[in-house]
């Protein structure tokens, strides 16, 4: 009984505030203060800056003489999500002195929703709130494709960080705002590549929290019932149908996760031809390992016979140089013959190695052995016939090797070059792929 009696079962909603006209101290002009949290207010008719935050009111000065282009005005209406707000404040921003880095901020306040704000770069538009979520980490340390966890538990791609320099204000504030204020800003999107976004600013000592969303164009001027909103004149006249700089912003959540999937596919591509590269160097069954030595190689010599099992066979002649060459080289004349004494193949054979210091760093440079793979055209018993010379340094000629050699022949063996040439591709592939990702997050930085 009690309870309908007073009705305590009901929420009264707060009443609207009610906008105040103050006097410009400075001119005289009225001026309305629609948003009772309003601590600057700019006077529509001499520019002069109102403190408004006490019952006195205070000029704090004037602002720059020159104005910047807004597309939109103050008092125009703003319509989201079925509740209609209206412009209250606008200011400019720009970034490392540059005018063509500009930034439009508009103050959107509607009597019982309260504030909201929109912003506008280059025609790309976005639209926050004040929030108290905060995040887990510095977001200040953060650069473009580096992620963020909010205590909420979401997570966020860094779109970029830098610097504000205010330039321009009207209209009324709800803090006192004052011309070359810097304020350290860092934006993020939503990880998924919702839309999404976060924004962290340092302002002084402070440091505030925003959520908000990317808006395109097309629902921005939807919103502002301003069909025509930054159109050029040749828009306007219908013989253009969209601008260059009208295509939606980039998704910078999106395109982390497109260079990640290409990371993965080319290390993955990688993987698989290194796989198969050191598969085919693995492959074939060995048929002849035979040691001679310096004084065997200088007389000529022949190796014991060796089988190739079927016509058409790739076989692997590996050579090595024993005991190992150090800043020598050595050169080997080779001949495969058949069972009947009939030469199949001649080739030169060069193994060389050298090595020292320099600057205080080792270097080194050649190798020990020499690979030759040899496709056989008929399956048979073959032997090598082999001989060789070597020399130290830079010695042009000899007529004599002070080394032996390690033979080995492999048999059913495979050609290797294909996957090692796409073992290299997929490694510069892999390289390529990652340096446009690091030039992509250092664009932020330029």
């Amino acid at each position: 009984m009690e309870t309908e009696k007073y009705n305590l079962e009901k929420v009264r909603p707060r009443p609207p505030y009610t906008p105040k006209t103050i006097q410009c101290p400075s001119c005289g002009g009225g001026l309305s203060q629609k948003d009772e949290h309003s601590e600057l207010i700019v006077c529509d008719y001499c520019g002069s800056h109102l403190d408004v935050s006490e019952e006195e009111k205070t000029v704090l000065g004037k602002g720059p003489g020159q104005k910047p282009k807004f597309p939109l005005e103050i008092g125009d209406a703003f319509h989201y999500r079925n509740t209609r707000f209206e412009i209250i404040a606008r200011m400019e921003f720009i970034e490392d002195g540059d005018r063509t880095e500009q930034t439009l901020q508009y103050l959107l306040y509607n009597p019982r929703m309260g504030t909201m704000w929109l912003a506008a770069y280059k025609r790309n538009y976005s639209i926050s709130k004040d929030t108290h979520v905060m995040p887990e980490d510095d977001a200040f340390t953060k650069s473009r494709g580096d992620t963020l966890d909010t205590h909420d538990g979401r997570k966020w791609v860094c779109e970029g960080r830098g610097t504000y320099e205010l330039t321009y204000v009207d209209g009324a504030l709800p803090w006192i705002a004052k011309i070359r204020d810097r304020i350290d800003y860092a934006e993020f999107s939503e990880m998924s590549g919702s839309g999404e976004q976060y924004e962290v600013q340092s302002i002084g000592d402070e440091i505030e929290y925003g959520a908000g969303r990317a808006l395109s164009i097309a629902s921005v001027r939807k919103a502002t019932r301003k069909p025509d909103l930054e159109k050029t004149a040749a828009e306007k006249a219908g013989r253009m149908k969209q601008r260059v700089q009208e295509s939606p912003p980039e998704n910078v959540a999106l395109t982390r996760k497109y260079y990640l999937r290409l990371l993965a596919i080319a290390a993955l591509a990688l993987l698989i031809n290194g796989a198969l590269a050191a598969y085919t160097f693995m492959q074939g069954k060995r048929v002849l390992s035979q040691t001679f030595s310096a004084e065997e190689l200088n007389e000529g010599i022949e190796t014991n016979p060796f089988r190739v099992s079927r016509a058409n066979n790739v076989i692997k002649i590996t050579t090595k140089a024993w005991p190992k060459l150090s800043n020598e080289w050595m050169a080997l004349d080779v001949v495969m013959v058949r069972e009947d004494d009939m030469m199949i193949h001649e080739y030169d054979g060069s193994i060389e190695y050298y090595h020292g210091s320099s600057g205080g760093e080792k270097w080194s440079e050649g190798g020990q052995t020499h690979n030759l793979y040899l496709r056989v055209p008929q399956k048979g018993y073959y032997r090598l016939a082999l001989g060789g010379v070597s020399a130290r340094g830079n010695t042009p000629k000899s007529s004599r090797t002070t080394h032996g050699i390690q033979v080995r022949v492999k048999d059913r063996v495979v050609f290797p070059w294909l996957f090692v040439a796409s073992t290299v591709l997929s490694l510069v592939f892999l390289i390529l792929i990652g340096l446009s990702f690091k030039s992509w997050k250092d664009e932020d930085d330029d």
